[in-house]
């Protein structure tokens, strides 16, 4: 057996060598992960072996190299014939967003500790407690974004739905009124990824719902901005070329929110 010098003698180990865990018997400690976490050299019982993290044995989230989910996968498209539905799509996401490491989302979800509890490691058994879902436009959504997967906390939502729920998300207070940022954004002048990047570059909420996207081609084309004053309209282009100031500084004074009259009539001061 390699003997990697760990230390087994401290006073909180907790040495797990001939445990089994689901078809995971121990063998030996290996050396420790990225962040630290201890790592047990083990063999599934199918003859496969596999280093895993001693919190995935203890916690359940591993129970075999894989094999176990493959044979329940095979059990399942047996019994019900859903294999190609959306709901079978969505359970099996669910899975590998939770129990593979080697899943891109991995990290948002079982590297978070979100875990599938036991009991919708079946199919049938997720199918029975969320039922179909309602259209194309819902998600499996978890009410609670730190909970696991389980009846208690999930349900159908649409994106906009869960967008409100989203972690990352953060209220807004205007007018007496607090919503999420998805909700805001119903009222804006703007579109959505627009007054979301204003409330990130901070700011204030009544001149990112209100303030007008101006467009960066300053040309006399087809669709380019005009701005109304004085019952003339024009473009920035040329408006900048009847009160001589060069165009970026009239964009830049509209986009940070001057109302059109003063980012006409204010003269640039003269520079020392």
């Amino acid at each position: 057996m390699v003997n990697y010098n760990l230390n087994t003698t401290a006073n909180n180990f907790i040495d797990l060598t001939r445990q089994t865990f689901g078809r995971w018997t121990v063998l030996y400690r290996t050396t420790n992960g990225a962040n630290g976490q201890t790592r047990w050299y083990c063999r599934c019982s199918c003859g496969n072996v596999g280093i895993v993290a001693m919190g995935n044995l203890r916690n359940g989230m591993s129970r075999s190299c894989g094999c176990l989910a493959k044979e329940i996968t095979s059990r399942i498209k047996k019994i019900h014939g859903m294999r190609h539905s959306p709901e079978w799509r969505i359970w099996s996401h669910m899975l590998e967003r939770c129990r593979n490491p080697n899943c891109e989302k991995y990290y948002c979800y079982g590297g978070r500790g979100i875990k599938v509890c036991s009991r919708w490691l079946e199919f049938v058994n997720f199918y029975a407690d969320i039922g179909p879902r309602p259209s194309t436009k819902h998600t499996l959504e978890r009410i609670d974004n730190n909970g696991d997967y389980c009846p208690d906390n999930c349900r159908w939502a649409t994106w906009d739905e869960q967008r409100r729920n989203k972690r990352t998300n953060h209220l807004l207070t205007y007018n007496g009124e607090t919503q999420p940022v998805v909700e805001w954004a119903k009222h804006a002048v703007v579109k959505y990824k627009t007054f979301k990047q204003r409330i990130a570059d901070k700011w204030p909420i009544e001149r990112a719902l209100f303030t007008p996207h101006i467009s960066t081609n300053f040309s006399n084309r087809k669709g380019a901005h005009l701005l109304t004053f004085g019952g003339e309209t024009k473009t920035i282009s040329e408006w900048s070329k009847t009160i001589g100031i060069v165009s970026v500084a009239l964009y830049a004074r509209i986009r940070s929110g001057w109302s059109i009259e003063r980012a006409l009539t204010t003269p640039i001061k003269a520079r020392k």
